[in-house]
């Protein structure tokens, strides 16, 4: 999809037209998050704090109303400093700013005390303030949790012992004071007043006592202490939650009690996740693309994030496209591997990347589907597997393809004895080299050893006896193909039976076989570049179209992912790896032994897993215990009802047990024939371990219900809990953000309140402008027979050259070739570099070697290139496309506009005649005689098909890295 007429072509978008209304909406949609995060994250942390100093406030108010009692002051302050020696003023006024004259409003004070509770209380649900890795503020952990109690303990005290003692003294101090007792000289009392003295003093004695009860249930009662420590204020439990915005954070479901989300960490998701419902449980609906649309929305506001989805119908990734269509995410960041839409969808090459990456992916393909085949014939063929593979990848180097090279190599000997009479060739040239390097004879001699066990083990000459007696080579026939040339059959023929069905059987099928072999111009998925920039990856492997073949497919992609999983350059000097989220629908369709090492080192490369199964028997079918590794290296796990007894019994002893208190009530009775009958209750307590779900609860949750355990923030596991899901349309993660991916993109490469952007584009213009008419001014001078040559010759090149750049880049104009005035020529190219952590790209090691043009060179004079950069040293004399001044002002600036967001199609269209450039173009292709010592076919075959796409995606990652400063 081009995206300049994506986006920028828009009339709404076009040069700033709407850009404003769109910037600003996207300030209030970043604002708008912002502060709905501070509101889960800090507000009631923050809130909580300010009612802990208001509780103190009136707490200490409290304090000195209840002094006051005693000793009668004029107020609260008066009475805390009477107790100071010399009654200082300065004390006076310092507690008079504290003070809040509480006995005004008796009502209030009795409420205030409440609110402590209150407060408390809410303390429970707010999160704890961090600055990095530390935590400047918390109420939540356990030793926030006591802090908490105690100051509670101590407000409540304070303000109830002041309430009672000033509701006493107002209402019965004057009542006890009239009882004296004048006349009785030898009583030692003979007033009431110290009785009320006592009456006051009485609240500060309960309180005490309770506090000491309350400390020793405390630490002598372990389930008090558990509770107290994990309970929770359910009214406001669901008001904060800690979901981070810059962190890839999920909600994944709803607390069945509280209603509270409950939020998976960006860290928690490197550990995996298992999803577990049967069919029409709803798993798929709400829980695994409640988790993608998550995703999608950080794509959408431009994170950098990567989602890959893998399923066997193309049911999620039809929903999966059309909420990105609803967010607004550009079609340059959606890649689909779809079999049954070959329109939309990118070729995909199960053998790409390096030499034994590519080799190990087919024979571990192999392996996983011969499942009990005969360990002989299961050896032999993956043996032969992995040296066919490597074979074509030094012959082709990235080149090399399923279906043309591949399936030719398993069904035509012949083929196979050429590759290797070319790789043979190559490597003796270049042993004789004195030029090369130590590093590069070892990896000759590696190559060889490739070579020679084809010359050796696989391939067997044919050959006649003669009259004589001697040996002469058998030739095939003419109207052959390979017309004279000595016939060879392959010796393991009839031992790879297998791998040469399925390579035939994909050959054969009208989908895959199209779906995996690159046309001119098409787009071809590069893994390494998806892991690095991030973006949508949805991949259908069409199990009701492909049946059989739906499996390998699978096998492919699985282990094409984990191989360029494993191959992220490592997070030093300022690289940062992005998150990727790998989701796989019916994850058993796909299973194989290797697939537990990405779940096992996952988690250092930022990619976490989830996998979908229905019941954990499938997981058995690889192998006895697998089932027992996906469950021990996915740690967070979603359990959906409507699952088979075993299933049940398992996830019920995994989700632990808790304690409960059973209760019981015995009567006993004597017979009726018993004289002095009696009858007695007796009420019993039991503390005893029970399961938290039955297999009965969770085989018979509701529709959308699960049980889920997650891993939390700390890393430690998170007590399992029920919950509940909902469908994407019932929640707000799609409705707050529609079209908010045009909006981002919009607002990110035009910057419509940055003033010095826009100067700097001016000036550009004025310039081209300048050019254009200097240009124009010098044309008449030209005589009009040059003029006409010149014209017709700039018309060709342009057309020939545009063909040329689709295959091999710019290139150099011949001599004699005149440039148009002004011209503005696409960015360079660059060559496709497969990417390996271990360094071992055959194209990237061979680039120093030298292979064979002719057979009668010398050793040692040959070109220093591979066969797969032939066709670009064909192409060296070509000229470089260009593209001539537009004639108009309109068409200047549109180029200008094209040119400075990085268009691939941004150059304005050639003022020469169309004729001329069909011309040229034709001419541009390759003839046999262009071909050096190599068959025309394979020659063919190592023509870079995909340089106009690959200069088409990195134009459009200059995009996402658009500065104003770059203008």
């Amino acid at each position: 999809m081009n995206l300049s007429k994506e986006v920028y072509m828009n009339d709404e978008h076009e040069f700033g037209k709407g850009l404003l209304p769109a910037y600003g909406q996207m300030v209030w949609v970043n604002s708008r998050e912002k502060l709905f995060e501070w509101y889960r994250l800090y507000f009631h942390t923050v809130l909580v704090s300010l009612f802990f100093l208001v509780n103190s406030v009136f707490a200490l108010s409290s304090a000195m109303l209840f002094i006051k009692q005693f000793n009668d002051a004029a107020s609260g302050p008066g009475a805390i400093s009477s107790l100071v020696p010399g009654n200082p003023d300065i004390l006076t006024s310092v507690l008079g700013i504290l003070f809040f004259p509480l006995d005004q409003w008796p009502l209030f004070w009795l409420c205030s005390i409440f609110f402590c509770y209150f407060t408390m209380c809410y303390s429970t649900v707010t999160q704890p303030i961090k600055r990095g890795y530390s935590t400047l503020l918390t109420y939540i952990s356990e030793r926030g949790r006591r802090a908490v109690l105690v100051v509670t303990i101590i407000h409540m005290s304070l303000l109830y012992s002041g309430l009672f003692a000033w509701y006493i003294n107002l209402f019965t101090r004057d009542f006890f004071s009239n009882m004296r007792v004048e006349d009785k000289p030898h009583l030692k009392i003979t007033s009431m007043t110290g009785f009320v003295d006592f009456l006051m003093i009485i609240p500060v004695i309960i309180c005490l006592i309770v506090a000491f009860y309350m400390a020793r249930e405390f630490y002598k009662n372990e389930d008090f202490k558990k509770t107290f420590y994990k309970w929770e204020f359910s009214f406001l439990s669901n008001q904060s939650f800690s979901l981070r915005g810059k962190k890839c954070d999920v909600v994944v479901g709803w607390e069945k009690k509280t209603a509270k989300p409950i939020v998976l960490s960006e860290e928690s998701r490197f550990l995996h996740e298992l999803v577990v419902g049967a069919t029409g449980s709803g798993k798929t609906s709400t829980a695994i693309l409640i988790r993608i649309v998550q995703d999608l929305v950080r794509i959408a506001r431009g994170h950098k994030v990567g989602v890959v989805v893998l399923e066997p119908k193309s049911d999620l990734i039809r929903d999966v496209q059309k909420l990105a269509e609803q967010l607004g995410i550009p079609k340059s960041k959606i890649k689909v591997v779809d079999p049954t839409d070959l329109l939309q969808s990118i070729k995909f090459n199960p053998l790409a990347g390096p030499l034994e990456v590519a080799a190990e992916t087919w024979r571990g393909v192999l392996d996983a589907l011969a499942g009990d085949q005969d360990p002989f014939f299961k050896g032999q063929q993956s043996e032969t597997s992995a040296q066919y593979v490597m074979l074509g990848k030094i012959r082709y180097g990235n080149q090399f393809n399923f279906i043309l090279h591949l399936q030719r190599m398993y069904s035509e000997p012949r083929f196979l004895a050429d590759m290797t009479e070319d790789v043979r060739r190559w490597i003796e040239r270049n042993l004789n080299n004195p030029l090369i390097t130590p590093e590069e004879r070892v990896l000759l001699d590696r190559y060889d050893r490739v070579c020679t066990y084809f010359e050796n083990d696989v391939l067997e000459y044919v050959f006649a006896k003669d009259k004589e007696g001697g040996q002469l080579p058998v030739l095939y026939p003419q109207g052959h193909k390979y017309a004279g040339k000595q016939v060879v059959t392959n010796k393991k023929d009839k031992f790879i039976a297998g791998a040469k069905k399925y390579v035939t059987d994909i050959s054969m099928n009208a989908m895959l076989s199209q779906l995996l072999v690159a046309a001119e111009g098409e787009e071809t998925l590069d893994l390494d570049t998806f892991l690095n920039d991030g973006g949508i990856l949805l991949f259908n492997t069409a199990l009701a179209e492909l049946e059989e073949l739906s499996l390998m497919f699978g096998q492919f992609i699985i282990r094409q992912m984990q191989s360029a999983v494993f191959r992220r350059p490592p997070e030093e000097e300022g690289y940062k790896r992005i998150p990727v989220f790998f989701t796989i629908d019916e994850f058993p369709l796909y299973i194989n032994d290797a697939f537990s090492r990405l779940l096992t080192l996952g988690r250092s490369y930022k990619v976490g897993t989830l996998i979908a199964i229905q019941n954990l028997g499938q997981l058995r079918v690889v192998q006895a215990g697998y089932d027992e590794v996906i469950l021990t290296n996915a740690s967070n796990k979603t359990v959906f009802g409507r699952g088979e007894v075993k299933d049940n019994e398992y996830f019920s002893k995994q989700f632990g047990e808790a304690y409960v208190m059973e209760e019981s009530l015995n009567e006993s009775v004597t017979p009726m024939s018993m004289p002095n009958q009696s009858r007695g209750l007796r009420y019993n307590t039991a503390r005893k371990l029970e399961p938290r779900f039955t297999p009965t609860e969770i085989k018979e949750q509701p529709f959308k219900h699960f049980i889920v355990e997650v891993v939390g923030q700390d890393g430690s596991i998170a007590v399992p809990v029920q919950a509940y899901g909902k469908f994407v349309n019932e929640t707000k993660f799609l409705k707050r953000f529609i079209d908010i991916g045009r909006i981002q993109l919009a607002t990110q490469n035009h910057k419509p309140l940055t003033f010095k952007g826009n100067i700097h584009q001016l000036a550009y213009l004025v310039e081209q402008l300048d050019d254009k008419k200097k240009n124009d001014d010098a044309a008449p001078e030209v005589n009009s027979e040059t003029a006409a040559t010149d014209s017709q010759q700039n018309t060709a090149l342009t057309a020939e050259n545009h063909t040329a750049t689709q295959q091999n880049g710019p290139v150099s104009p011949p001599a004699g070739a005149k440039e148009p005035p002004q011209a503005v020529p696409f960015p360079p190219n660059t060559e496709e570099k497969s990417e390996s952590a271990a360094g071992t790209s055959s194209s990237a090691e061979d680039e120093s070697f030298e292979w064979p043009a002719e057979d009668n060179d010398e050793p040692g004079s040959g070109d220093s290139e591979g066969p797969e950069n032939l066709e670009e040293k064909r192409e060296e004399s070509s000229p470089s496309q260009t593209h001539s001044m537009p004639d108009n002002f309109d068409d200047l600036v549109k180029t200008v506009h094209d040119n400075l967001i990085g268009s691939p199609s941004a150059a304005p269209a050639s003022s020469a005649p169309a004729s001329g450039g069909d011309k040229a173009a034709s001419q541009s292709k390759p003839r046999s005689d262009d071909l050096v010592d190599l068959d025309d076919l394979a020659a063919v075959d190592r023509r870079d098909s995909s340089t106009q796409q690959r200069y088409a995606d990195e134009q459009i990652n200059k995009v996402d890295d658009y500065k104003e400063d770059d203008i």
